[in-house]
């Protein structure tokens, strides 16, 4: 008997495949069998034994291979066994050899440039190009300049006011112009003199000399190391240790999930369409409907021809006139005729005689001054002026010792101050603004710097304030501890 048939009978409960083969070559291993009976019952599950396994026999020699057999059913898969302890780790293979050694990085950057030698000198300037020849005088008057009443006249000079010219009567004169007798009108204002002509540039002057050039900057730092060489290659494997023992079997696992139910197949096709069946009886006559309604009347018929005129009878006797019958309706209007030619121009009529000159308005204007100390501690602290020099009209009007002035007609105002300032305790910054209504009127600051303690320094501006209804202008400090004097302010309305 072969290796295989005394493996069968020495093995009663070794399970055969499903047979392969009828007859002579039946043998243990692939079939050596009759027809398949019936399964049986399933018997109960033993208890699970004790596996010893025994030492590994020799492997026999293979024997030939036997015809394919049928595939049998695939049995239930037994449950995995447990994990075989880990074998030991093999022994560390040598290390591979140290990798060459990688390329030298690229040089760095040049260092920044060194710092430009300084400027050569400049050259001398050339010299001044002769003075041009002066125009020549204008014919006329020769001076005319605008009035102030924070200016000094002398007799003689000549200031516009008002749209009037006027002659300064006597030195250092009062008032304003056309209501003070130290100014007289004049009437004929002379053309201005051309200006002369502006003299010719001189040369310009050689250019310096370049230059030294400055000293060559020093050699940048050297730049950073070149990237490290590949790694070596990886030395071998160690041998693989022994294999463990092997566990103990483990137990049967759960019987798997259900599968999902398989998809759908697809509709089939449309079945042909059957035969058409016979027409059916005709249905019984409807009732008659309703009568529709008449149609339109058709059109008249030509005209039949006209007979021929009978004789004419007998002229009646002439019946009485009949009333006037009711005007009819007026025509409608003709359309208008061409325009005729323009008669020649009239002679032009005499002039008439010239109107008397209207009088000039009411000028509407007020001079204050306080020519005292005042002292201010904070800034918009207002000045008070003392005396009003002038009051013109009743538009601007100022109460003596007051700080305000009030304008109460709408237009045009001129207002301009002049003060000197200091400040007793320090240096530093000094300065004045005038305000409407509390809030500072655009372009009247003026302020300057005290260089020394208690030095005088002249403050000035000139405004134009277009007022819409009424306002209150105040002159007041724009720096603390600043003391004031020689104070004036000027409101004009002259719009």
């Amino acid at each position: 008997m072969s290796y295989f048939n005394n493996f069968c009978s020495n093995n009663p409960g070794y399970r055969l495949p499903a047979c392969c083969n009828q007859g002579a070559n039946c043998r243990c291993g692939c079939c050596c069998c009759g027809p398949t009976g019936p399964t049986g019952p399933t018997g109960p599950a033993g208890s699970d034994g004790q596996t010893i396994v025994g030492p590994t026999g020799p492997t026999g020699a293979t024997g030939a291979t036997g015809a394919a057999g049928a595939t049998g059913a695939t049995g239930a898969t037994g449950a995995t066994g447990l994990t075989g302890a880990t074998g030991a780790t093999g022994a560390t293979g040598a290390t591979g050899a140290t990798g060459i050694t990688g390329a030298t990085g690229a040089t760095g950057a040049d260092g920044a440039p060194g710092a430009t030698g300084a400027t050569g000198a400049t050259g001398a300037t050339g010299a001044t190009g002769p003075t041009g020849p002066t125009g020549p005088a204008g014919a006329g008057i020769d001076s005319v300049q605008a009035f102030s009443p924070f200016a000094v006249y002398s007799a003689g000079e000549l200031v516009y006011y008002n749209e009037g010219l006027y002659e300064v009567n006597t030195n250092n004169p009062t008032g304003t112009p056309g209501t003070s007798p130290d100014y007289t009108l004049v009437t004929v204002t002379g053309p201005q003199g051309e200006t002369g002509a502006t003299g010719p540039t001189g040369p310009t002057g050689p250019t310096g000399p370049t230059g030294a050039t400055g000293a060559t900057g020093a050699t940048g730092a050297t730049g950073a190391t070149g990237p490290t060489g590949p790694t070596g290659p990886t030395g071998a494997t160690g041998a693989t240790g022994d294999t463990g023992a092997m566990g103990e079997k483990g137990a049967t696992g759960e019987t798997g999930a259900t599968g999902a139910t398989g998809a759908t197949g697809d509709t089939g096709a449309t079945g042909p369409t059957g035969d058409t069946g016979a027409t059916g009886p005709t249905g019984p006559t409807g009732p008659t409907g309703p009568t529709g309604p008449t149609g339109p009347t058709g059109p008249t018929g030509d005209a039949g021809a006209v007979g021929a005129a009978g004789p004419t009878g007998a002229t009646g006797a002439t019946g009485a006139t009949g009333a006037t019958g009711a005007t009819g309706a007026t025509g409608d209007t003709g359309a208008t005729g061409e325009k005729g030619a323009t008669g020649d121009t009239g002679a032009t009529g005499a002039t008439g005689p010239t109107g008397p000159t209207g009088e000039a308005p009411a000028p509407e204007a007020l001079f204050a001054t306080n020519t005292g100390d005042q002292p201010t501690s904070s800034a918009n602290d207002p000045l008070t002026f003392d005396t009003n020099q002038v009051t013109e009209g009743t538009a601007i009007t100022h109460s003596p010792s007051s700080d305000e002035f009030n304008i109460t007609e709408p237009g045009l105002y001129a207002i301009s101050y002049s003060t000197n300032a200091t400040n007793t305790s320090s240096t530093g910054t000094v300065g004045a603004e005038l305000t409407e209504d509390g809030t500072a009127i655009p372009g009247s600051a003026s302020s300057g710097t005290v260089s020394a303690t208690s030095d005088l320094v002249p403050l000035s501006s000139v405004v134009l304030l277009d007022v819409g209804s009424t306002a209150t202008i105040k002159l007041v400090a724009t720096e603390s501890d600043t003391t004031f004097s020689e104070t004036a302010l000027v409101i004009q309305k002259i719009g």
